[in-house]
């Protein structure tokens, strides 16, 4: 029987809190890799259980190495929103499969045929918290809120 080599891996993680008050957790040397929590604890231990997923799955590039963030002040003005919108959850669509390594715990990892990836956090009957939600939108499938929208909105109909 093979024997593994077990090794530890102490890194720098994002935790932000989300407009509904979850704590959202990313770390950044993995494509996707993110969750949340309703505490700060929980959402250690969820992006523990994703980082692990994402090294079995892609192994480490040991040439990566966080270093930080910098802080910058932008000038913008901000376009009103339709907060209807912020409620949907993330549906299985728009080409996204599971990959080999496709479930660990409470997450699932998808990846689309073009190469964008992202963890789904599956926390029972849970909807995803919207700050984790905008952030898979924006970050993994690189659309905006509305084409999301539009998207998923043609999904249903195909499920009805």
């Amino acid at each position: 029987m093979e024997q593994l080599e077990v090794k530890k891996l102490r890194s720098s993680i994002i935790v932000e809190v989300g407009e509904d008050g979850y704590y959202i957790v990313s770390y950044p040397l993995f494509k996707g890799c993110h969750s949340y929590g309703e505490t700060i604890e929980e959402a250690l231990e969820n992006i523990k259980e994703v980082i692990e997923m994402c090294l079995e799955e892609e192994g480490l590039n040991e040439s990566l190495k966080f270093v930080g963030y910098r802080e910058v002040e932008i000038e913008y003005a901000k376009a009103a929103t339709d907060k209807s919108k912020k409620s949907a959850q993330i549906p299985w669509m728009v080409g996204i499969q599971t990959c080999k390594n496709e479930m660990k715990g409470s997450h699932v990892r998808l990846k689309s045929e073009d190469g964008r990836i992202t963890t789904i956090s599956v926390h029972g009957n849970k909807d995803i918290p919207r700050g984790l939600l905008r952030k898979i939108i924006r970050e993994d499938l690189h659309m905006s809120l509305d084409v999301f929208m539009e998207k998923y909105t043609e999904f249903k109909k195909k499920k009805v």
